[in-house]
């Protein structure tokens, strides 16, 4: 297991101050009695046996003369990562997603491991939740869907690989890197033509600006027969209907503030994973990223899909996510110092290239329990950092698919109009699906 994080991994630390916290997290729901803390414990206690990560902290080095460093922590303390609340009468959708937003709204203590666990009561329908957080310099989303799994009664944890033998798959590939990344990158042409023509600033708008630190979380589930139909009828992928819904949203949410939506309004960052089956329980990031323009300016439904549907073919069938994925192991050859004074001047520039993050990651198709009870929904979160007042994480499990929407409370009180604008996208699609 490296000691060291990616310059992927560390650009997620770089990234965050006092007004951002950059992790990742779920809210899982669950039928039955709730747990009592020891068998919480007992859960965690053997997945951070299993892999020593989550009993770690993240080290910065004097000027970050070196990139940060994985150290053990003395008295790892496991209670302090375990938390338990209780949802305020009537425990509806309202009061979890104001919960939810109060626990993501705070940072992870950085001079702990960078995870926390809350077990969440009270509940409408005698159900509860656990709400769990990793910071992501340590996992992506895929990676944390990974985690999760190995809490759930079906997770078999496998033992890591023996040292020697993963140091010496890191010794060879270190090796190896510069004349690969080079050659990668020189392969790369058309992907990195297509990003350097995707980097003009979006029209200014109110979903852009500055932050503050205080997090509203909204959440939807959609069936996936739904989906099913509009893919059938109109082609196109899963991805294709999440981001027409998240299109028609972004438009309602315009309209309803009396702004137009533009032609050049909304860019959406769309994370693409790069990881291999092989790489499938790792930790750390291994992602890629594609930049497209989402038609706000347009109203009809099927129009807008069809729109997606060609420009997201283009980025794919450009390069764009392979160079984005060579350009991010490039960026491991670059001096800890120098890449660290280059993310801190980056921040220093208000940035207006991206509007908004949408990313979706896969959940289990089959049902899942925890310590026997079962669970019944999944909905993921998102951070948002850099002037990004709006981000959509979706997440399936078994037939529908739950949105978990991230807003900055101060500057987004209408999260209730983008949310029903998604539901109405849909909506939209399956009657011109219908047609």
């Amino acid at each position: 297991m490296l000691d060291r994080p990616s310059a992927l991994d560390a650009l997620f630390l770089y990234l965050e101050d006092s007004r951002v916290g950059l992790h990742i997290a779920a809210t899982a729901v669950f039928e039955g009695p709730v747990p009592d803390d020891e068998q919480i414990r007992a859960r965690w206690t053997q997945l951070t046996t299993t892999d020593p990560r989550y009993r770690q902290v993240l080290r910065r080095t004097v000027l970050d003369l070196r990139r940060p460093r994985w150290v053990e922590r003395g008295g790892f303390d496991i209670d302090y990562h375990l938390r338990r609340t209780a949802l305020p009468a009537p425990g509806g959708t309202a009061q979890l997603e104001r919960t939810v937003g109060q626990l993501v709204s705070q940072r992870l203590d950085p001079d702990r491991p960078l995870w926390e666990s809350c077990t969440i009561e009270g509940l409408q329908g005698g159900r509860w939740a656990v709400l769990v957080k990793v910071h992501h310099s340590l996992v992506d989303g895929l990676g944390g869907m990974a985690l999760l799994a190995r809490l759930l009664d079906a997770g078999h944890p496998a033992p890591p690989p023996p040292p020697s033998a993963a140091l010496l798959r890191r010794v060879l590939a270190a090796a190896a890197a510069p004349p690969r990344v080079a050659a990668a990158l020189a392969g790369s042409a058309g992907g990195l033509l297509r990003y350097a023509t995707s980097l003009w600033p979006t029209d200014p708008t109110s979903l852009t600006g500055p932050l503050g630190r205080a997090r509203r979380y909204r959440t939807l589930t959609v069936d996936c027969a739904d989906v099913r139909t509009v893919r059938a009828a109109l082609g196109g992928t899963v991805n294709d209907v999440v981001l027409t819904m998240v299109a028609n949203a972004f438009r309602t949410l315009l309209t309803e503030r009396g702004e137009r939506p533009g032609t050049h309004a909304v860019r959406c960052l769309v994370p693409v994973a790069t990881r291999t089956a092989a790489q499938a329980d790792e930790g750390a990031n291994r992602v890629s990223v594609v930049l497209v323009h989402l038609p706000v300016d347009c109203g009809d439904p099927a129009t807008v899909h069809a729109v997606i549907r060609a420009r997201m073919t283009a980025a794919k069938t450009s390069g764009e996510a392979a160079a984005g994925e060579r350009g991010f192991a490039a960026a491991d050859l670059v001096p800890a110092p120098v890449f660290a004074a280059a993310v801190g001047a980056l921040r220093r520039i208000p940035q207006r290239v991206v509007t908004t993050v949408t990313t979706n990651v896969p959940g289990p198709r089959a049902p899942q329990t925890l310590l026997g009870r079962p669970m019944v929904a999944l909905f993921p979160f998102v951070p948002i950092a850099d002037r990004i007042r709006v981000s959509v994480a979706v997440s399936s499990y078994v037939d529908h698919l739950h949105f978990g929407i991230t807003c900055d409370r101060a500057t987004v009180p209408d999260a209730d109009v983008f949310v029903a604008g998604l539901a109405a996208g849909l909506a939209g699609l399956v009657t011109a699906a219908a047609g």
